[in-house]
């Protein structure tokens, strides 16, 4: 703990020039005083000489007044203001070494209005699915894969998803989103697992869930035009073994990871 150590105030150039005028103007005045008691004395009678300066007396023990207060002030131990104990340098603060929790600072106040207003917003909860749908004519296994732009502008590879519509189940949404994407329709075998994350937008936090599953192709081609949000922008087949390469996001390219390890229960032999 370290408390506060109180010391005489640096004088600037220009403090230092203005106690010289001062003490110029108060000098020339003395002088004139002086001046004129000598020439005015009592008439009929001979100036006895200088009548002494009362101003210089009471200058004098007034500068020794404050010499021994400031003494006093450098030898007593300040009491140091509860909570809050900082180290001085002149007259400066120079360094927060304890600060009671009781006792806001204006950095720590700006830190709690920002936390307050971001986890003072409503929470939304939001779920989609999709899933990883590959074709198992093709020896390389490839999976259909769609791109869009994220709200930073940057191009992103992904797996098809969505939202569900009505009194839609989650595999539902899954088959029908992905053919939406994609264009190719296919079938669900099994749940891969799902990934959840969190984001801000201007009046509220969303909570998202997302539900993967692994399709088996059955038909359609490739192409984004059945999307009818206009969210992919491409699409492409992917072999299996350079998926996890292509996904941007690692939660989607361990998904794929589930994929790969859960395909061979699928195959006859």
């Amino acid at each position: 703990m370290v408390h506060p150590v109180p010391r005489a105030p640096k004088r600037t150039p220009l403090s230092l020039a203005r106690a010289y005028e001062r003490a110029k103007i108060r000098e020339n005045q003395r002088q004139e005083r002086l001046k004129n008691q000598e020439l005015l004395g009592p008439e009929g009678t001979q100036n006895a000489g200088p009548v002494p300066d009362a101003d210089a007396d009471d200058s004098e023990k007034r500068a020794s007044q404050r010499a021994e207060a400031s003494q006093r002030r450098r030898n007593q131990s300040p009491t140091p203001r509860p909570g809050m104990y900082r180290v001085y340098r002149e007259t400066e603060y120079t360094t927060v070494t304890e600060v009671s929790v009781n006792t806001p600072t204006p950095l720590s106040a700006a830190r709690s209005a920002q936390a307050f207003s971001t986890y003072s917003l409503p929470t939304v909860e939001e779920v989609s699915a999709g899933g990883v749908i590959v074709d198992m004519s093709k020896p390389d296994l490839p999976v259909a894969i769609i791109a869009r732009y994220n709200r930073g502008g940057r191009l992103e590879w992904c797996l098809p998803k969505g939202h569900p519509e009505g009194v839609e189940t989650n595999e539902q949404a899954a088959e029908r989103e992905v053919e939406e994407e994609t264009g190719i329709q296919g079938h669900i075998l099994t749940p891969l697992g799902s990934i959840d994350y969190w984001f801000t937008v201007p009046r509220y936090r969303v909570h998202k869930t997302v539900h993967h599953y692994l399709l088996q192709a059955t038909g359609g081609y490739l192409t984004i035009d059945k999307d009818p949000d206009h969210e992919a922008v491409d699409v492409a087949w992917v072999p299996l073994a350079d998926l996890t390469h292509r996904l941007s996001f690692p939660n989607e390219r361990r998904i794929a990871q589930l994929a790969r390890e859960a395909l061979p229960r699928y195959f006859k032999g």
